[in-house]
């Protein structure tokens, strides 16, 4: 048996370096409201945790978003997620995110640790009812019809309300599959590919 995987674990797009200043710049515009989020900044195509997840699963499903290299998208609302989060958000449409992203959740998503999905719901986000149902089913509350990617700038406690917007085109130049910590570091990056 080959090597496996557990823990909270995540399939990320990384940003291109234009997009890395805009984000460093709209952190720093919006760093009195919060905590700002440790980089490398990503934008989760799902994330959570998961149970030996077999190495080959994770390289078929590297290769298969590979196909995303290249494909431009583009960022406008700032804005807050759970009442706790502050985000900069994919402008719709994103088709080719999405089919990503479904593609990622059906594959891992049986391997979905059921022990520790209940650790999320502990932390107080504000959420629907649907996304506490997908918290419990998937480990993640942005998953399938809810997926709304983004990028998190920054996290409170205490509540954040800020909104805004920054137009932006981003291009996608490397993905990445990994180990996240405590508030979406990244700690460790297991399998990565780049455009």
């Amino acid at each position: 048996m080959g090597k496996e995987y557990s823990g909270t674990l995540g399939f990320v797009i990384i940003p291109d370096p234009e997009t890395k200043k805009a984000l460093h710049q709209l952190t720093e515009k919006y760093s009195q409201e919060g905590n700002v989020m440790p980089e490398p900044y990503h934008l989760s195509l799902y994330h959570g945790h998961f149970k030996k997840v077999p190495e080959q699963v994770a390289a078929d499903l590297i290769e298969q978003i590979s196909s995303l290299l290249g494909t431009e998208y583009f960022l406008d609302k700032v804005e807050p997620y759970g009442g706790k989060f502050l985000f900069w958000n994919v402008e719709k449409p994103y088709l080719d995110l999405q089919r990503a992203h479904e593609t990622v959740v059906e594959i891992l998503s049986p391997f979905v640790d059921q022990e520790k999905v209940g650790l999320a719901l502990k932390e107080g986000l504000k959420m629907t009812q649907q996304e506490t149902d997908n918290l419990k089913k998937y480990s993640y509350p942005l998953v399938k019809e809810l997926f709304m990617p983004h990028y998190a700038l920054l996290y409170r406690k205490s509540g954040v309300d800020s909104t805004g917007s920054r137009h932006h085109q981003a291009r996608i130049t490397q993905v990445q599959f990994v180990e996240i910590g405590g508030y979406s570091k990244i700690n460790q990056v297991f399998l990565s590919s780049k455009g």
